[in-house]
């Protein structure tokens, strides 16, 4: 059964939203690598229906499918699950006839399109959970950034397999329009070994994308000529080839309303600018999980 239980109250059920299993060892084993599924009939009613009737896991898996939507897109958004949760909830809603995977050879989205998901309400199906958990992460991003002038999503950051390169062989794309600004990244990356692309604009980091392909990791500025960073991490969590490179927003602002948008989009750490020598390549080095 996918529904919760008619009387909520007496049948009470344990949050997985805060803490899931254990990471595990060995996430390239799991059977779902590549898997894209589509919505059907039932399951297309079963996402117009009220929160009140699905548990919460059904709610947000089922809100963030979208025509074909690959695996890692799904996980890209729910980061905070397990691999092995959301494999058991698809599998859930695929017996109860909710999803249907493409054939095994289907391969969406290949390239990068100029269009991102401008307009679209990515707090319309976050669940009361959701909600509680998001504004935690505020409270103590907030404190975070003040103390120590960086913020790591810990409920991102533990579902995450360790990056295995040598910081030489780990690509960071830099999205930042300031030259200054830029100049000065690019150089810390530099300087602790790390291969730096760099992009002024959303057009520049689509056009670098073309060019290079997927990074390793991508340190996006908040505030770009032709767009926000926010619009752009919509984006990055939507398509399937970006939906798990981990995102540090950079930002002039730390208000409370910019780390929570941030935290609503997938974003997995912060450095507010201006940062200390090592800020952004101890955060970068410790979302990577690599020595």
């Amino acid at each position: 059964m996918i529904t919760r239980p008619r009387d909520a109250t007496s049948t009470p059920r344990k949050s997985t939203a805060h803490a899931g299993p254990k990471r595990e060892s060995a996430p390239s084993a799991r059977a779902d690598v590549g898997a894209v599924y589509y919505l059907t009939a039932v399951g297309e009613k079963l996402q117009m229906k009220s929160k009140a009737t699905l548990d919460e896991h059904f709610v947000r898996i089922l809100s963030v499918i979208e025509g074909d939507t690959h695996i890692d897109v799904i996980r890209g958004w729910l980061r905070h699950y397990s691999d092995a949760q959301l494999s058991d909830w698809l599998k859930k809603l695929e017996i109860a006839g909710a999803l249907k995977l493409r054939p095994p050879d289907y391969v969406p989205a290949p390239s990068f399109p100029d269009a991102g998901r401008k307009g679209r309400d990515y707090e319309a199906a976050l669940t009361d959970t959701d909600l509680l958990r998001i504004g935690a992460g505020t409270v103590l991003g907030e404190a975070l950034l003040k103390a120590n002038g960086a913020y790591v999503s810990e409920e991102r950051l533990k579902n995450r397999a360790p990056l295995a390169k040598a910081s030489s062989e780990i690509s960071v794309l830099l999205v930042e329009d300031d030259p200054e600004q830029a100049e000065l990244a690019r150089r810390r990356l530099g300087l602790a070994g790390y291969q730096v692309r760099m992009a002024d604009s959303q057009r520049g980091f689509l056009a670098d994308l073309r060019d290079h392909g997927v990074p390793d990791a991508i340190c996006l500025d908040v505030e770009l000529p032709d767009g926000d960073g926010f619009e752009l991490l919509g984006y990055i969590r939507s398509h399937p080839r970006l939906a798990l490179v981990p995102v540090i927003m950079l930002t002039a602002q730390s208000e409370p309303e910019q780390i929570r948008k941030g935290l609503v989009l997938g974003a997995d750490g912060y450095v507010p600018k201006p940062y200390a020598k090592s800020v952004l390549t101890d955060t970068l080095q410790r979302l990577l999980k690599h020595s």
